[in-house]
């Protein structure tokens, strides 16, 4: 984050750096919006609705976490990347600002365990797509972009001995490798 404190001094304070327009973005949002943005830091990629939500809820108010997303996207914190299906990512230095802030908040393992649940759920989707597709080229295009979240989820799974979400995401990325011709 260093790069986006070089300054311009002729503009308002919160236009002088990119860090600042953050802030100042930032500090407009109320805690449910703040909360998600932090939370959705974690991904590495771009992510669907279902994997955001599973991410940002910390209960049954799904609602409340579409909500969020969705007034995140509004404000052009969160990119719409694609509409149908709707695919939305975190540009990269709104991403490091919100991973400092999650860190901050004391969220960091609860926000990487969701993640690798909602991970974990992708791997049999994965692998059970890649059997019964007609073509490789479809399963790699719609799973291709989550990649690195696997890789990712993997990573935090095994680090906290999560063996049956580490299991259902090497699911997922052996397929993604048979799929890119990686694997025998």
């Amino acid at each position: 984050l260093r790069l986006l404190r070089s300054a311009r001094r002729t503009a308002p304070a919160r236009q002088q750096t990119l860090r600042a327009t953050l802030d100042w973005s930032c500090s407009l949002l109320n805690e449910q919006e703040l909360a998600a943005l932090r939370r959705l830091s974690v991904f590495a990629g771009p992510f669907d609705m279902e994997l955001a939500t599973r991410v940002v809820s910390e209960g049954a108010d799904d609602g409340g976490a579409v909500d969020a997303v969705c007034s995140l996207a509004d404000k052009s914190l969160v990119r719409v990347e694609q509409l149908e299906p709707a695919r939305f990512r975190l540009l990269e230095s709104t991403r490091l600002l919100a991973r400092e802030m999650l860190a901050d908040a004391g969220e960091g393992e609860s926000a990487l365990r969701r993640h690798a649940e909602a991970m974990a759920s992708i791997g049999p989707r994965i692998a059970e797509a890649f059997f019964l597709s007609g073509s490789d080229t479809d399963v790699q295009d719609r799973f291709a972009a989550w990649y690195a979240d696997l890789e990712r989820a993997l990573d935090h799974a095994c680090a906290v001995a999560d063996a049956d979400s580490a299991a259902a995401i090497l699911v997922g990325l052996r397929s993604m490798d048979q799929l890119r011709g990686e694997m025998q």
